[in-house]
């Protein structure tokens, strides 16, 4: 029943679209395989039997308007054996722990099974054994209710739908049957097949089983699974069965057959290197954003990249020691560093650059940063530091406003907050060969030489970071999902 043959049978039998292929699954068991109780009766369910025949009689002799509500009473197995409802549930204790909560079993279920619409009428369903749900890992509502309910009342969980009776809502209005749902002991409403004080039926199904690899693939036969909506596809992944660390992708299309794709979202496992949580792309506008667990060695929270035009980094805050809160890089022309609670005041710099092609020679003397994998080296042509004003108005006159390395023109220009605000003053010192330089040009190339080493080491942090993350995507990526 849960063997390696059974799985290849739900993938052999799959078609695009959610049509369901429990028929065909089902024409292709073998019965002489199958236990003996899931193609025959014991003596126990005969005698059953007959007392579901007298219920279903008197019931429907008072009640015609209920026929509709007795097709699940007994429906034909996988083997066409009709066998009464609440005995093809099975109560089991699986071993794995993260089954015992509801939440946790109920979202295994929904990954396990790649779940079928119903496409028979009511009078001819088939409900087949919770344990060939686990085989097929496919199944549609009635299939995965049956497995759901085996183990929640095998961890303990109280279900209505339970395996010791079955019963019957009388009322004419089917609309308020959800009012009454839990009232199950108000016989004006309810009918039980079997009398309280009766034995109770037996399980004609075996005890469930999960091969733990196929409990760890999450979505069997191969881990993958692909679901086909209008205008939208969403790819499910288990956990290790993409090298890139992808566990669900969405993608929406623009159209309904699917060609042209407005945006791709993907979410990543936390085992990523590089700590990538989530990725939404829009190919359409070049444009993709990236969002990290606070893990990553750069403290890096989110990344936002429109190629050619503008490079976006927000960084968490309380990890980073350099107080870099955002960085923004229109590209081939500035950086623009934000700060936060810094000790000396800095609240932005901007770094203007130039971009060298191919062909071009780094000019002598200059100042380059590395743009990254593939994108070549940028010149430093001028780095312009703004400062907080200070709390105390007496130091206005010494306090600086901006500090501008204007290393281009070997220049720097330094404006005090005094002097920001009334925008008439300027302190300039020129770079040049000067025999006595002061103490305060010395303190100001300090400053300069300073500026720029962290301009690199900020620039350094983050091309590491997008090698790391080109070898993590540089990683064959898994084979296209199954379509259903």
């Amino acid at each position: 029943m849960q063997s390696d043959e059974t799985f290849t049978i739900a993938a052999d039998c799959t078609t695009e679209g959610r049509t369901s292929t429990k028929a065909k699954r089902v024409q292709l068991l073998n019965a002489a395989v199958a236990p003996h109780s899931y193609k025959s009766y014991s003596r126990s369910e005969l005698k059953n039997n007959q007392i579901v025949s007298h219920f279903r009689s008197n019931l429907l002799e008072e009640n015609r308007h209920l026929k509709e509500r007795l097709a699940l009473l007994q429906p034909t197995n996988e083997y066409n054996v009709p066998k009464l409802a609440c005995t093809t549930l099975r109560p089991t204790l699986l071993p794995e722990t993260e089954l015992y909560d509801l939440r946790h079993c109920a979202e295994f279920v929904s990954r396990y099974v790649d779940f079928e619409t119903v496409s028979t009428p009511s009078n001819e369903y088939t409900v087949v054994s919770p344990t060939q749900t686990i085989a097929w890992a496919r199944g549609d509502c009635f299939d995965v209710s049956f497995l759901l309910a085996s183990l929640l009342l095998g961890n303990g969980h109280l279900c209505n739908v339970n395996d010791k009776n079955y019963w019957v809502n009388v009322d004419d209005d089917a609309s308020i049957v959800k009012e009454s749902a839990h009232d199950l002991t108000n016989s004006d409403r309810w009918r039980q097949v079997f009398p309280t004080d009766s034995e109770a039926p037996y399980s004609w199904v075996d005890k469930l089983k999960i091969p733990r690899d196929q409990f760890l693939l999450q979505y069997p036969p191969n881990g993958r699974r692909c679901i086909l909506l209008d205008q939208a596809k969403v790819e499910l992944f288990g956990d290790n069965v993409d090298p890139q660390g992808v566990v669900a992708r969405i993608i929406q299309y623009e159209d309904s057959a699917r060609t042209n794709v407005l945006e791709c979202t993907e979410l990543f496992s936390s085992k990523r290197n590089d700590h990538l949580l989530r990725r939404t792309r829009k190919p359409m506008f070049m444009m993709h954003h990236e969002f990290f667990s606070p893990m990553n060695e750069f403290s890096i929270s989110e990344r936002k990249d429109t190629a050619g035009v503008q490079r976006s980094i927000n960084f968490y805050q309380k990890t980073r020691v350099d107080g870099l809160l955002k960085r923004v890089e229109d590209v081939g022309n500035s950086i623009t560093e934000i700060f936060h609670a810094r000790s000396d005041g800095l609240v932005r710099r901007i770094v203007y650059i130039k971009e060298l092609t191919k062909d071009e020679k780094k000019p002598k003397h200059s100042e380059v940063i590395t743009l990254g994998i593939g994108n070549g080296v940028a010149v430093l042509t001028r780095i312009d530091e703004h400062f907080e004003k200070p709390n105390d108005e007496t130091s206005m006159e010494e306090a600086v406003a901006v500090r501008s390395f204007r290393l281009e023109e070997k220049k720097i220009v330094v404006t005090s907050q005094s002097d920001h605000q009334a925008l008439d003053r300027h302190v300039i010192h020129l770079k040049e060969d000067i025999v006595r330089p002061d103490s305060q040009f010395n303190e100001l190339i300090a400053l300069e030489n300073s500026s720029i080493r962290a301009v690199k080491k900020i620039q350094d942090e983050l091309v590491e970071m997008c090698e790391s993350n080109y070898r993590q995507e540089t990683k064959p990526s898994s084979a296209p999902s199954v379509e259903h």
